[in-house]
């Protein structure tokens, strides 16, 4: 619960705001380079992984709100 008042407050990391236009364009290859943008700054893989399926439901959300 604080983890989603501190991203309503703060927003989003420069990297994650990276990602999130990665998950705009919403092509393939546009997808692989945010999981290897995401990999490269968190250390793994599975990090990388679980980045971007977060970033991806939260942009999902707003556009839903929107």
């Amino acid at each position: 619960m604080v983890r989603e008042v501190m991203k309503e407050v703060a927003g989003f990391a420069p990297y994650e705001r990276r990602i999130i236009e990665l998950i705009k364009i919403g092509t393939a290859a546009t997808l692989k380079r945010s999981l290897k943008f995401a990999k490269a700054r968190l250390g793994t893989h599975r990090r990388g992984k679980a980045k971007r399926e977060q970033l991806l439901t939260a942009y999902q959300n707003m556009k839903r709100k929107a």
